[in-house]
């Protein structure tokens, strides 16, 4: 590792490594090796945007545990999404915008995977909403990879600036910059124990196992500066996601699983019935336990049952 260790509970562990020039956080759980001599299965995960990864701590621990150790597993935060330790710089946003959009990011994701597994490791990917986009870019860069299967879940690789919460969003960009200039505005000037207390109680309904993980990746959502790259990421998905990769889901259609939500404002429904169309024959699943898109805010074991269980099917 290239940094200092942080503070750790349970199975997890999170660590400071340098990915694409930019020092990342990265989640590995158990005795997860990223070391590019280990051959033992790994699962990769990318987050979505906000790409937080504590946001997906229990996530990725109950895969671990549904799997027994036999699987490892390791979540990598999209570069920009976290504080950093004192001892760590980053390259400006500014002036890098090349590292943080999300063009940027992908190619963060390929650099990982270029530099910490070798081509002959047996690989499974998952990614949540943009997330999805970024394992499809990989399997379409690294067709060398030994992908077992990959999982695609809220996905958003098509048509996102036509959904419905997109549109809201565009209704206005200028109204959008400005709503965003003020946000970030409020959260320079407000005390850190004010956006506690909020958050607090905006979860107060979660159960408690999860609240003070999910109230510590939320107020480093509410750092200004991450905040506005959150933002910025957001406006470049909204013009570079449009129409979906049909050669690169068809080249890889046997090992790609995709899962939609029932109500998904990102993804609406209409999405999972063009591709069930379009794929008769692709591995595309439904939700039925009415989760949400942020899924790792109100319940996880379901997904991670689910995931889990494919994952069982394509090991050896």
């Amino acid at each position: 590792m290239e940094a200092g260790q942080v503070a750790t509970k349970s199975k997890a562990h999170y660590d400071y490594i340098i990915v694409n020039d930019v020092p990342t956080k990265l989640l590995t759980i158990g005795k997860t090796s990223i070391s590019a001599r280990s051959q033992e299965p790994l699962f990769i995960f990318f987050p979505g945007n906000p790409g937080i990864i504590e946001y997906y701590e229990e996530f990725l621990q109950e895969i671990y545990d549904n799997l027994e150790g036999k699987l490892h597993v390791c979540g990598l935060a999209h570069a920009g999404h976290d504080v950093l330790p004192r001892n760590l710089r980053a390259p400006p946003p500014n002036e890098n915008w090349h590292l943080y959009g999300l063009e940027g990011q992908v190619a963060h994701k390929v650099d990982f995977v270029k530099t910490h597994v070798s081509n002959d490791r047996p690989v499974f990917l998952a990614g949540h909403s943009i997330g999805a986009y970024m394992v499809l870019q990989m399997l379409k860069q690294r067709k060398e990879l030994n992908v077992k299967r990959s999982f695609l879940l809220f996905p958003v690789f098509e048509r996102l600036a036509q959904t419905p919460n997109a549109k809201a969003l565009v209704l206005s960009s200028l109204l959008l910059k400005l709503a965003t200039w003020l946000l970030v505005a409020l959260l320079f000037v407000l005390p850190e124990f004010v956006k506690a207390a909020l958050i607090e109680w905006h979860f107060k309904d979660i159960q408690p196992s999860m609240r003070n993980r999910i109230k510590k990746a939320t107020l480093t959502l509410f750092t200004p500066a991450i905040f506005k790259l959150m933002v910025n990421m957001a406006e470049d998905e909204l013009d570079q996601v449009k129409q979906r990769d049909e050669g690169t889901i068809r080249d890889n259609l046997k090992r790609l699983t995709f899962y939609y939500g029932s109500e998904d404002n990102w993804c609406p429904i209409e999405y999972f019935r063009d591709m069930r169309r379009a794929f008769p024959d692709a591995d595309l699943n439904l939700c039925e336990h009415n989760l949400k898109h942020a899924f790792t805010l109100h319940s996880t074991c379901e997904m991670s049952a689910f995931v889990s269980g494919r994952v069982k099917d394509s090991l050896p």
